[in-house]
């Protein structure tokens, strides 16, 4: 099953999924960021579990922060956005929307958000 709209460019054969999407979207962390003391053993790498599989797949991603926790530390939760390969544009576009939508609808009020490969 192909989840992006985008082929991937080391697959000869494809072509675009019209009921792909252009980028995924998903917590960056399981939870806001521990403090220092509280990070010891298998804690200190769950936090990063949501973010290897892009990692394992060659993947362009990143980390934006969208918000304050709720659990009431004060620090920001994180959304990652994780784009086709060869997308690093794409996936970089839609990570400044996210961060300040009202910034990037000034720089690029018409923007077509397009994968370098399609």
């Amino acid at each position: 099953m192909r989840v992006f709209h985008v082929p991937n460019p080391l697959v000869c054969s494809a072509a675009p999924n019209d009921s792909g999407v252009h980028v995924l979207l998903h917590p960056s962390a399981i939870r806001t960021a521990p403090h220092l003391d509280e990070q010891s053993g298998l804690a200190a790498y769950t936090q990063d579990i949501l973010t290897v599989p892009a990692s394992l797949a060659s993947l362009p991603a990143l980390s934006v922060p969208i918000a304050v926790g709720a659990e009431g530390d004060g620090w920001p939760l994180g959304v990652s956005i994780v784009g086709q390969w060869g997308c690093e544009v794409t996936t970089l576009v839609v990570g400044a929307g996210i961060e300040d939508p009202e910034r990037e609808a000034r720089a690029r009020p018409c923007a077509k958000i397009a994968c370098e490969w399609g």
